[in-house]
């Protein structure tokens, strides 16, 4: 499967949705350590007031699903003792379901704006948000990019990513450069470039995403998970209601937020 997608996220959790992160690793990216994407968004030090023009291209591989895992004879036991607190540090708290392998290139061109007031005349200037998918749609973001750039006066940056891909001449350029030349030629030879690598099998798969579920599923109902189950609630939250690891997520931002602020007195 190859697909194309274009995204514009004003928010950490936007970003995170878009690039498919499990939300319990949306907090420490070392919870689970093939995944690549989470360490690649906390290294872009993204803050409250950012603005994120994301591009994903991936070709998915593989993709294998576990719905009824046998525990193994050192985990019933712990379990048939009452010992769910051992069983837990040992074992987690739910074990991963799902996961899908294959390549993926991941562009993001981040507007570091100082205050809200910039940050919606940035999202004015791209008027644009959510999903898009498919080349055309991409390109015009590309355009929309260039002249956000042109009619705002904020700090930008371009990141990029690739995974389960080697050998590829991903299209090279600096932040500096970005402005004083075509910042549309480089977006879209980004685009054209993932567009192109999405048809191609990765020579090296690895994995893009994975879903996770919760032990109490497999259970039977006389061992006690509630009071795991119910500080997961408080680590995820659910709709309507925000968990630690967001609001950890949002903090990060925040303090983000405060340095860039500091930097420019500094200036």
């Amino acid at each position: 499967e190859s697909v194309f997608h274009a995204y514009v996220c004003s928010s950490m959790e936007e970003l995170q949705t878009s690039m498919e992160i499990d939300a319990s690793v949306k907090a420490s990216y070392s919870v689970f350590s093939a995944d690549a994407k989470s360490k690649y968004l906390h290294s872009l030090n993204l803050t409250t007031n950012s603005v994120t023009v994301l591009i994903r291209a991936y070709h998915k591989s593989t993709s294998v699903s576990s719905t009824n895992p046998d525990f193994s004879d050192e985990a019933l036991k712990l379990l048939n003792s009452g010992g769910v607190g051992n069983f837990v540090k040992k074992y987690g708290d739910s074990w991963v379901s799902q996961i899908t392998k294959g390549g993926e290139f991941i562009a993001t061109f981040t507007f570091f704006s100082k205050s809200k007031e910039e940050k919606q005349k940035v999202e004015a200037s791209l008027d644009v948000k959510g999903s898009y998918s498919g080349v055309d749609a991409a390109v015009s973001l590309a355009t929309k990019i260039s002249n956000a750039l042109k009619t705002t006066n904020v700090r930008f940056s371009i990141d990029r990513t690739l995974i389960g891909y080697t050998d590829q001449n991903v299209p090279d350029y600096s932040d500096k450069d970005y402005k004083s030349k075509n910042a549309e030629e480089y977006t879209n030879a980004l685009i054209q470039f993932g567009n192109s690598l999405a048809t191609k099998i990765p020579d090296d798969p690895q994995t893009l995403s994975y879903s996770i579920s919760p032990y109490e599923d497999l259970l039977p109902t006389e061992i006690n998970f509630s009071n795991v189950h119910q500080n997961r609630i408080k680590f995820n939250g659910y709709p309507g209601r925000q968990g630690w690891a967001s609001m950890y997520a949002e903090l990060l931002a925040v303090s983000y937020t405060h340095l860039r602020a500091h930097e420019t007195v500094l200036d």
